[in-house]
């Protein structure tokens, strides 16, 4: 059904040498991306991604992998929270066409600075696409942003780019004042913002952790939905490197985010725990090894 290759990944955390620290200065944000799309830091070699625009604490990247869909990733760093925006193309560091994200009811602020947490973050990606992740020591559900390609089923693959994260009505992030959004552009070659959905297998089983049958938990593939999921919406592509959790996860005392599991299958690889909703500090897996795309 979705004809993908195993793309491997590179994993960039704050705890590297040399690598950048989150704070509340203005384009502190800003400086990490940077460092890990496009100039690297320590001995650490960045993903090769471009960025096209650069004014002050404002910056927008894009991939250059010949098969990407050439989408804009555009961050104005205020301090502690950006505004964020994606484009099909970019006019200068924040402005461009057919924006992608859709804000709701002041939930407008990619907030990544909390004066009361240590503001840790991990950063794993390749040519077209990465997740970053915000662990805290205090904070149960933390910030996430996902951007990049999917494998799609449709005809043309231009649409086939997907966002998600936690967007705050607040410009510092707290447990509240939040809300998990997800968006890509709508199957027909509109350029249109449509909601997108997340379904599992996991979505469908589970029950309390730990499994009897797995001795802990399971986890499965997630697909995109053309709007959100449910009963008659259109499966439309394969989101790359992200297993949902099945079980009801212990809170963030017992499996804190940032959990590395290097033993669940036969594959060798590892896997960062990490949460896709709002009051889930844990419900999903990011693979540390590779990606199919």
């Amino acid at each position: 059904m979705f004809q993908t290759e195993r793309v491997p990944v590179t994993v960039y955390r704050s705890t590297d040498e040399g690598a950048p620290q989150l704070s509340a200065a203005p384009g502190s944000l800003k400086t990490v991306l940077k460092a890990c799309l496009t100039n690297g830091y320590g001995t650490k070699q960045p993903l090769g991604w471009e960025m096209q625009y650069e004014n002050g604490h404002a910056a927008c990247w894009r991939s250059k992998h010949n098969r990407a869909t050439g989408a804009v990733l555009s961050l104005d760093d205020k301090g502690g929270y950006g505004l964020m925006q994606v484009f099909q193309t970019a006019s200068s560091a924040t402005a461009g066409d057919k924006p992608l994200i859709r804000y709701s009811s002041g939930y407008d602020k990619f907030s990544y600075f909390s004066r009361n947490a240590a503001n840790a973050w991990v950063l794993v990606g390749h040519a077209r696409g990465f997740v970053l992740i915000l662990p805290t020591d205090k904070i149960t559900v933390v910030p996430f942003l996902i951007f990049g390609d999917y494998a799609g089923l449709g005809v043309s693959h231009q649409e086939n780019v997907f966002v998600a994260g936690m967007f705050s009505s607040s410009t510092e992030y707290n447990f509240s004042n939040k809300e998990v959004r997800y968006f890509t552009y709508d199957y027909l070659g509109t350029k249109k913002s449509i909601d997108a959905g997340m379904a599992s297998l996991a979505d469908t089983y589970g029950g309390k952790y730990p499994s009897p049958v797995a001795n802990g938990f399971s986890a499965s593939e997630i697909y995109l939905t053309e709007g959100r999921a449910g009963k008659g919406t259109p499966l439309r592509g394969l989101l790359p490197g992200i297993l949902r959790i099945a079980e009801e996860m212990p809170d963030s005392t017992v499996v804190p985010v940032g959990t590395v599991y290097d033993n669940l299958d036969a594959s060798g690889d590892a896997y960062l725990a990490f949460g896709t909703h709002h009051i889930s500090s844990v419900n999903a897996l990011v693979n540390l090894n590779a990606w199919e795309l």
